[in-house]
């Protein structure tokens, strides 16, 4: 009896020590994660037998587990501007026009329709300039020889556009051999396109002019055919959701026809020589989804002269006289207010997508005296001199599809002297395609 109480005793011991000194390798172990476990107590997984697909046969093969000392890179979010952040100048326009959604309501913004109003700012007369001489106003040969800022704004805009322009009343003859008017209908056909991620683009127009053929007793003034070429460069400055500004510099060609007038039976010729620089700041602002707003300040300065030949054929020998016109240097102020009656913002929406009522009220004027030159006896250049024009725009724009515009106006001259307006009113007729 003693002996086997003796035994299991003994047993009993060992098993203790075993469990004990167990314990006490495992708790090295955590306390010391360089030293490595004893392989014999250190618990092993048992390992996963390979999965069987759907008929039991073709073992399928284990997924991999992600590495947990390797997290997964989050994806960097889209840099989108948003509608009203405040945004510093210059800093938005980097971004590609891809991500500058905040552009969306300025670029649905209809263009300044404008009033044309620069047909002609010469005539000839002889040199007495009585009251009884004939005058002829010179108008451009073949189209306007000037230009400025019309059925445009400040954003580029990639479009292609052509435009119709009537004008009532805007060549004239008077004096001795009676008083006689014509009208001129011109056609403007051109293209705009961005570059630099949209915060440049460069336009280019040709007028195109129907023929006018005006005459009274003594005089008659005629021209039709080719405008000058007209070159724009715009430069962006300023973006944000509600306002865009842009500076800009047009350049007119002297791709026109001359002018051939006959005067008191003295063939005049004006020739289409001069370059014109027309350098101007654009002012576009849309403060909510229907009120607009365009104003833009210009000026027209003539690079160079035309030449103006006179011929005597009463004289024995018919000679030639010959002198310099350099035009005037003009400047033009424009605002405009419109207001969204209708619009859809439903992409792939076809139909008519808006309609808009626009006013405008324009002014030009001339910073310098006017250049009279004289050619044997006659003088030709603005003999009136100084001029304020003034001129009212109601239009009507309608957009179709969502990126072709038609648009309707008429431009009326608000001061009644003859000398601070250029016709009687014009109508006008624009249509444009956004690309």
């Amino acid at each position: 009896m003693f002996r086997r109480t003796s035994v299991a005793n003994s047993w009993t011991a060992c098993l203790t020590g075993l469990v004990v000194a167990t314990f006490v390798q495992t708790a090295d172990a955590q306390d010391d994660p360089a030293k490595p476990a004893d392989p014999k107590v250190t618990a092993q997984p048992k390992p996963v037998p390979p999965a069987k697909s759907a008929d039991g046969k073709t073992p399928v093969p284990p997924v991999k587990p992600e590495d947990p000392a390797k997290p997964k890179e989050p994806t960097p979010p889209a840099v989108v501007q948003p509608l009203d952040s405040p945004l510093s100048p210059f800093s938005n326009l980097r971004a590609p026009a891809g991500r500058r959604p905040f552009l969306s309501r300025l670029s649905r913004t209809p263009d300044l329709f404008g009033d044309f109003n620069t047909l002609s700012v010469a005539q000839i007369s002889s040199g007495a300039m009585s009251s009884s001489d004939p005058v002829v106003s010179v108008p451009g040969g073949g189209a306007t020889r000037r230009y400025k800022n019309e059925q445009a704004r400040a954003l580029p805009t990639d479009r292609v556009f052509a435009f119709f322009n009537h004008f009532h009343n805007a060549v004239d003859i008077s004096g001795f051999g009676g008083n006689r008017s014509d009208d001129i209908n011109q056609f403007t056909f051109g293209v705009e396109r961005t570059f630099d991620n949209g915060n440049w683009s460069v336009e280019i127009r040709l007028p195109v002019a129907t023929e006018t053929d005006l005459a009274n007793t003594v005089s008659r003034a005629q021209t039709d055919g080719l405008g000058n070429l007209v070159v724009t460069l715009k430069k962006l400055l300023y973006a944000d959701s509600q306002v865009a500004v842009a500076l800009g510099l047009a350049v007119t060609a002297p791709t026109g026809d001359d002018l051939d007038v006959e005067f008191s039976g003295f063939p005049v010729r004006i020739e289409n020589e001069a370059v014109h620089l027309l350098p101007y700041l654009a002012l576009q602002v849309a403060p909510d989804d229907n009120w607009f707003f365009h104003a833009f300040a210009q000026v027209d300065v003539a690079a160079d002269g035309d030449s103006v030949r006179v011929v005597d054929p009463f004289a024995q020998i018919p000679t030639v006289d010959s002198g310099r016109l350099v035009e005037q240097t003009l400047m033009f102020l424009d605002v405009s207010a419109g207001y969204w009656w209708m619009r859809t913002d439903t992409p792939d929406s076809s139909g008519l997508t808006g309609l808009a009522s626009v006013l405008e009220l324009h002014y030009s004027t001339a910073l310098n005296d006017a250049h009279i030159t004289e050619v044997g006896f006659l003088s030709v250049g603005n003999i009136t001199n100084r001029f304020d024009v003034v001129n009212l725009t109601i239009g009507l724009h309608s957009e179709w599809n969502g990126n072709t515009s038609v648009r309707l106006a008429t431009v009326v001259p608000l001061r009644r002297s003859e000398e601070n307006r250029f016709f009687d009113t014009e109508l006008q007729l624009a249509i444009i395609k956004r690309l």
